[in-house]
């Protein structure tokens, strides 16, 4: 039975949240193990339900926990994490958070860009492009799907080269001669179509997190227009904010 310290300034509720969450991140309860019932909860720590339900549902807000509809609540598998203080590859990004990087090849083939694309890469009348979709995994999970397009007169090389298995940022950088140095990205939620729900394995309907990128070489050339489709229930973004201090500047401008 887990004891509460209940002369402690601590609510109950939160002390219930703690118990579980320390189970939840040492793994003593897994990802997509179901958690005791509420009444199981409730006798456990001899509480009412009422305080069990508000440390349930702070878990659930968190993303720790979710609850299905008709068969309890489970432990929700973590979401793969990023910040946006760097510009990474896919592959560098899992690797940094521990996951094992994968890649799904779907097609590649060179085409004529359209218009939305050829602005992005500042290309001329007779260029063409390489397409790359590939769909990439996380632990051989399917957490996105990549539709990337690369100027041919600069990037031709990679329709020769397993796209699978190693970085196409590595590639351009190592091989090609023109590394990936910044990016502008936009991202929007979405929902998500027949197709990349299938590619993904999750409902028809369900949120994703869509980013569109155009990455930069030296001098400023476009070497990416990508579109990548996350899904929202493996995914997370932090973006680090700063706001300049108005009176160090003053001070360092006298």
């Amino acid at each position: 039975m887990s004891v509460l310290e209940r002369e402690s300034p601590l609510p109950l509720y939160f002390q219930i949240k703690r118990d579980l969450k320390e189970k939840i991140l040492s793994g003593k309860l897994k990802p997509r193990e179901k958690i005791p019932s509420e009444e199981d909860l409730r006798k456990e720590y001899q509480v009412s339900r009422m305080t069990v339900r508000q440390a349930i549902l702070d878990l659930v807000r968190e993303g720790l926990l979710e609850r299905q509809h008709g068969k309890g609540t489970f432990v929700r598998k973590p979401k793969v994490e990023t910040s946006t203080a760097q510009l990474k590859s896919f592959w560098e990004d899992m690797l940094e958070k521990g996951y094992r990087p994968g890649s799904r090849l779907l097609s590649i083939k060179t085409v004529p860009p359209n218009e939305r694309i050829k602005a992005a890469l500042s290309l001329n009348e007779q260029e063409s492009i390489v397409k790359i979709e590939r769909v990439r995994l996380a632990n051989g999970e399917p957490i996105s799907l990549d539709i990337a397009h690369y100027p041919s007169r600069l990037c031709s090389g990679l329709l020769h080269e397993d796209l699978e298995n190693q970085s196409v940022y590595d590639l351009l950088e190592n091989k090609f001669g023109v590394p990936p140095l910044f990016a502008v990205e936009t991202l929007n939620v979405v929902k998500a179509p027949r197709r990349i729900a299938e590619l993904l394995e999750v409902q028809v309907g369900a949120p994703f997190v869509h980013f569109i990128r155009t990455t930069y070489t030296r001098n400023h050339i476009p070497i990416e227009f990508v579109e990548s489709y996350y899904r929202g229930d493996r995914y997370s973004l932090t973006i680090t904010l700063s706001r300049k201090d108005k009176k160090q500047e003053d001070t360092d401008n006298s």
